[in-house]
């Protein structure tokens, strides 16, 4: 009877198994420098937005991965049939604690993001009010409070 497993087979299966990841390694570092995960990470965000009827529109986004921050430029926040922001902001920087990392991979629970730092520079904010129609143009944003 023959042997299904053999060393020669065992050295080529793990040979081929590190070969892969290396190349999985290789793919992240290269989509990563490209700007892949920020394009992915600013579409996230301004899903993230639209869930609360806000539009968003991102001047610039970057991740900085070694020291978990994120950082956007030139944030404008729209309500969802505003022409002009009711809000922008030049420059946020973010320090960012990620929980189930594995979540945002599409295995297991919901991936969790946890804000331990937030900066802010350059926040323009305006609030009107028309008193004949409605009290504020807020009122298709859908806040919840906890």
């Amino acid at each position: 009877m023959r042997r299904f497993f053999t060393r020669r087979k065992l050295i080529i299966t793990a040979f081929t198994l590190i070969l892969l990841l290396g190349a999985v390694a290789l793919l992240g570092v290269y989509l990563v420098r490209r700007g892949e995960l920020d394009r992915w990470l600013a579409g996230q965000a301004k899903t993230a937005l639209a869930e609360y009827g806000v539009r968003a529109e991102i001047g610039a986004l970057h991740t900085k991965l070694g020291d978990q921050q994120v950082e956007l430029r030139e944030l404008k926040l729209y309500t969802p049939d505003g022409t002009e922001p009711f809000a922008t902001l030049d420059h946020l920087t973010a320090s960012l604690s990620v929980r189930q990392l594995a979540g945002f991979l599409g295995f297991g629970r919901k991936g969790e993001v946890e804000l331990q730092k937030l900066t802010l520079e350059g926040l323009r904010a305006t609030w009107s009010v028309d008193e004949c129609l409605s009290p504020t143009h807020f009122e298709s944003v859908s806040v919840q409070w906890c």
